[in-house]
């Protein structure tokens, strides 16, 4: 008699979907069990009352996360609960991300290894998604996001549906009907527009993936171009429809008011009408000829001529018209913020009550401008232009974009037209000095500048300063470059990533200093030559709540796993450090604000049984009992 399950591959149409909710209750449970009762500090309570009241908060905004909380909040018992169930949407938003992160593991694996996934996988597969899905799980600053109410949590589970449906795609793309994966991942895209811009990173890997996928055969060059054209269309949907379709009802708009004299907001309602229209024209003319003949009226155009050499891209523009369709619709929910702008609630930050208004709540205008590529640093002084018809001179401005308002009603002509004027343009101070990739460029923190560098030098050059020469020291290119990867790589990119995967010193806000919130190993032949001797702290930032050793608590794991000798710990990191990165460092010390009630203890202890399971099912093939006789085993 065959064994009913093998011990090296279990069909995945079971066992892999089973464990990847599994992951999802676990992670829930760990978030559930953690999560902030109350509103957080800085943005959360911002989130938090826009989504309770439908207020309008800072740009950009959030509308469909607005709207999600908004339901959420229903459920709330009284208005103290409202914080807490907008908090467990989150938590439950990263428990999905969880178990989407660990199909997206088993599935890529499975591409890796050769194994059909339709048929089996193998067990490693299945643990290695595991372990990848739990270190993200409990890494420091997803889980921190997860228990508050902040847009990340749902812009997460956003990127990880949109990924995990093109890996879906990519399994069945030879079948009939696959492209509705595609068109679903545009309409996620376009509601993901109305949380975070965050999801929109994942376009250039969907177009890797759906090149590899169609071409097998695939090359560098190949790769090369698939991955400049995701950058096209990533700049496309950034850059164009996203403020584009604002810009062109706004023209319209002006139109339409201005021009004809119509009502205010008649020409966003026509726009919006003409661009449904258009694209779905072009939807019902691009249709695949297995339809026609089913079609009433069989349109005979220049289009559908069999001399058409654009005839065989009618599957492709039709598919492509489709997910612009669904990418506008899922965009459409910042229809939100000016319905209720226009109804003045409490908070209505910048009022983005018409479409003018709503393009500057897009683009963060009230946030300022900043030099990316080339422009001024902090030292640049401004260039000086003659006063037409005068000895004077002025500061030279480059003439920005036109900024339109209402025209206010007066009540001597209560029949006055709807208009709108030109209140001021969004002019720009051009700069006598200018620098490529300027990263030291705010003069306002001069002086933060020279304390992090400890002093800049610089060069000095010219300055015309009103028809007097003077010197001026502009920093030098090393220099900028120096202040790139020392302040913004290392101190607030590289510190916060292995925070994650590495350690925390502390939770103490540091300026550089080698005391306050580095990240470090645990292991002091590294940890001393970056940050001096680490035994020479005082007890106070030793025994910080937010100090974390990763790397240390899991070579202790490693050695105990290679010994043969698994610990029994009575706090959780010493095992499950190896495995499951978890914020404390072997001490008690939790990293994260949270209470530790008993059901808490009884919970850590039930999450390292669970991990010294499937540790010992890796060394010993069983789960838990030994083979055959179904009693407990003795390594158990």
């Amino acid at each position: 008699m065959k064994p009913i399950v093998n011990r090296q591959f279990v069909n995945r149409r079971s066992v892999n979907t089973l464990m990847g909710w599994l992951v999802f209750a676990l992670a829930a449970w760990v978030y559930c069990s953690t999560v902030e009762p109350t509103a957080s500090f800085w943005d959360c309570p911002e989130f938090i009352l826009s989504g309770y009241k439908l207020e309008v908060g800072h740009p950009p905004g959030a509308p469909f996360y607005m709207l999600v909380a908004n339901v959420v909040s229903q459920f709330a018992s009284d208005p103290t609960q409202v914080a807490l169930m907008v908090n467990l949407l989150n938590a439950l938003l990263s428990a999905a991300t969880i178990m989407l992160l660990f199909w997206t593991i088993t599935h890529l694996l499975g591409r890796l290894s050769g194994v059909g996934q339709d048929t089996h996988i193998p067990w490693t597969n299945l643990l290695a998604g595991l372990v990848g899905a739990f270190i993200y799980c409990f890494s420091d600053t997803f889980w921190f996001s997860a228990v508050e109410g902040e847009v990340y949590a749902f812009s997460s589970f956003l990127t990880a549906l949109v990924f995990w449906l093109m890996l879906k795609w990519e399994e069945h793309a030879d079948e009939p009907h696959s492209d509705r994966y595609l068109v679903l991942i545009a309409y996620i895209t376009g509601l993901s527009i109305g949380v975070h811009l965050l999801n929109l990173l994942c376009l250039p890997s969907i177009v890797l993936v759906w090149y590899y996928r169609r071409h097998p055969d695939a090359t560098l060059r190949g790769s090369l171009v698939a991955l400049l054209f995701s950058m096209v269309l990533l700049a496309a949907v950034l850059y164009g429809v996203i403020p584009g379709i604002v810009k062109l009802a706004g023209w319209c708009e002006l139109l339409f008011v201005n021009v004809l004299h119509c009502p205010y907001n008649t020409g966003v309602i026509v726009f919006v009408i003409l661009l449904f229209s258009a694209i779905s024209s072009g939807i019902w003319y691009t249709q695949w000829k297995s339809h026609e003949d089913h079609q009433p009226f069989k349109p005979f155009t220049p289009f559908h001529s069999p001399l058409n050499p654009l005839r065989p891209l009618r599957p492709i523009l039709n598919t492509v018209l489709l997910c612009l369709l669904m990418l506008v619709i899922g965009y459409s929910s910042y229809a939100v913020i000016l319905i209720r702008s226009a109804a003045n609630p409490p908070m209505d930050q910048n009022s983005p009550e018409d479409v003018f208004t709503l393009a500057s709540y897009l683009a963060r205008d009230q946030y300022g401008q900043r030099p990316l590529l080339y422009g001024q640093a902090y030292t640049s002084q401004p260039e000086w232009e003659p006063v037409p018809g005068t000895q004077m001179l002025q500061m030279k401005m480059k003439k920005g974009a036109p900024v339109y308002n209402r025209r206010p009603k007066d009540a001597k002509h209560p029949d006055q037209r709807d208009a709108y004027y030109v209140a001021e343009t969004q002019d720009r101070m051009v700069y006598a000095q200018n620098m490529l990739f300027p990263r030291m460029w705010d003069s306002q923190k001069a002086d933060a500048y020279e304390r992090w560098m400890g002093g800049v030098s610089g060069r000095m050059v010219p300055y015309d300063y009103a028809g007097e020469q003077v010197m001026v020291k502009m920093p030098t290119q090393w220099e900028n470059l120096r202040f790139f990867l020392s302040y913004q790589c290392n101190f607030m990119y590289w510190r916060y990533f292995m925070w994650n995967f590495c350690g925390r010193q502390n939770d103490l806000q540091g300026q550089g200093e080698v005391e306050h919130g580095n990240w470090i190993t645990g292991i002091p032949l590294l940890d001393n030559l970056r940050l001096g001797d680490q035994s020479l702290l005082p007890d106070v930032l030793k025994q910080n709540k937010g100090r974390l050793l990763r790397i240390a608590v899991f070579a202790r794991f490693h050695r105990t796993s290679v010994a043969g000798t698994a610990p029994r710990p009575t706090r959780h990191p010493a095992v499950l450090g190896g495995v499951l990165p978890v914020p404390d460092d072997g001490l008690g010390h939790r990293g994260l604000r949270q209470p530790e009630p008993v059901a808490g203890a009884r919970a850590r202890l039930l999450l390292c049984r669970f991990v010294l399971c499937l540790r010992h099912l890796v060394r010993h093939g069983c789960g838990g009992t030994q083979k055959g006789s179904g009693q407990m085993c003795g390594q158990c």
